[in-house]
C-alpha cells in the first residue's frame, strides 16, 4: 500500500531503532510511492562484503560475551553483567560526538567489537546485548543539557527502568549512578 511521508519518516528510524544488529545500515534513504505500493531505498555505509565480515565480528563478540555470563543469573545480574563488559569493550569518544563521519561511534558495532562510540553507540550495544538474553529494552532518544542524547529503557521483573551506560562508563572503573 502508499505510506505517507510522514508514516515513511516514522518507519525508517523504527526499522533501525529496533535493529541494532543492522548497524550499516545509513540514516540516509529514498523512496518512491506508485499506485498502491511505496518502495524504500535504504542505503548502507559500507559494501555488503564488509557488512557481511563486520556482521561476523559482532556476533563472535556477542557470543564471546553470553559464553562468560552466568546463564542461571537472575535478570538483573544479567542486566549487570552485560552491562559491565559493554564497558570493559569501549570508550565514550569526544571526536565522535562532535563529527558523525564516524559512524561506527552510532553503532552495537562499534560498542560491542571494542570501539570508541557516543552515548547512542552504547544504548544501541546495550540493546543488542540485552536482547540476546530475552530482556525487553528499548531506545530512547531526547536531550541532555541541550545536546542530543540516547539511552536505555529496560523492563526487569515487570518496571522500567532508565539505564545510561554512556555516562555511566566516564569513569576508570563503570559508575553506577544512571543504571537502573
Amino acid at each position: 500500500s502508499e505510506l505517507t511521508d510522514d508514516e515513511i519518516l516514522q518507519t525508517v528510524p523504527v526499522l533501525r531503532n529496533d535493529n541494532p544488529q543492522m548497524f550499516w545500515i545509513s540514516n540516509q534513504y529514498s523512496y518512491t510511492v506508485t499506485p498502491g505500493k511505496t518502495s524504500v531505498q535504504l542505503f548502507s555505509w559500507i559494501a555488503p562484503e564488509e557488512a557481511e565480515q563486520m556482521r561476523e565480528e559482532l556476533w563472535t563478540a556477542v557470543g564471546n560475551i553470553l559464553d562468560g555470563m552466568n546463564q542461571e543469573a537472575d535478570v538483573f545480574n544479567q542486566e549487570l553483567y552485560l552491562y559491565r563488559s559493554l564497558a570493559e569493550s569501549c570508550e565514550f569518544d569526544n571526536a565522535a560526538a562532535e563529527n558523525t563521519a564516524y559512524w561506527k561511534a552510532y553503532t552495537a558495532y562499534g560498542a560491542i567489537c571494542g570501539g570508541d562510540v557516543v552515548c547512542e553507540g552504547y544504548s544501541r550495544g546495550m540493546q543488542l546485548l540485552l536482547s540476546c538474553v530475552g530482556i525487553p529494552c528499548r531506545l530512547v532518544d531526547g536531550t541532555a543539557g541541550g545536546d542530543r542524547h540516547m539511552w536505555n529503557l529496560v523492563l526487569l521483573d515487570g518496571e522500567w527502568y532508565h539505564l545510561d551506560a554512556a555516562w555511566s562508563d566516564y569513569e576508570v572503573a563503570p559508575g553506577y549512578e544512571y543504571f537502573n
